[in-house]
């Protein structure tokens, strides 16, 4: 999924710069990437980790009953 971001960044920033006639460049920072990734990775932990504990503890008769 980065990569498609990482292209289509550059797709959309040509087809600006064809557009427009301004001289914009994308410019990726290692740091941004490592920001976006890390903040991914968090989120997913979080919001995937959380209802898969929760469930775990009903017992499998409340599962079935709440679905």
């Amino acid at each position: 999924m980065v990569v498609a971001g990482l292209i289509l960044a550059e797709v959309g920033t040509f087809g600006f710069r064809y557009w427009s006639g301004a001289a914009i460049y994308p410019v990726l920072h290692f740091s941004t990437a490592a920001l976006a990734i890390g903040a991914a990775v968090t989120v997913g932990l979080v919001f995937g980790t959380y209802p898969a504990r929760r469930a775990a503890s009903l017992s499998p008769i409340d599962a079935i009953a709440r679905e």
